[in-house]
């Protein structure tokens, strides 16, 4: 039987994912310098972080970049987003 399991996140994924200052200004100041498949990663990574104002930083600096799909990615995740919003009220309920 194959083990299914899926490998851990490398470290420094999971030190750019923090959900605190200091972890959104290392996202946003190495975000340029990742690659395509880590800013991928860290894309699908940001639906499961407790922190919209991480995963809205992010998007909207992904939508910035070179590459078509992450403009993509970037853009479908960022509507999927608001969309929620608007239907659970969660903004209103963070001021």
């Amino acid at each position: 039987m194959k083990n299914n399991k899926q490998p851990d996140d490398p470290k420094y994924i999971k030190e750019l994912t923090q959900p605190t200052p200091s972890g959104i200004a290392k996202l946003l100041a190495a975000w340029n310098g990742l690659s395509i498949e880590t800013q991928i990663l860290i894309l699908s990574k940001l639906n499961g972080i407790n922190a919209p104002y991480l995963a809205e930083k992010v998007r909207i600096n992904a939508l910035d970049s070179e590459n078509a799909y992450i403009r993509y990615l970037a853009a479908t995740q960022y509507l999927a987003a608001s969309k929620y919003a608007k239907e659970t009220d969660w903004w209103f309920s963070e001021l």
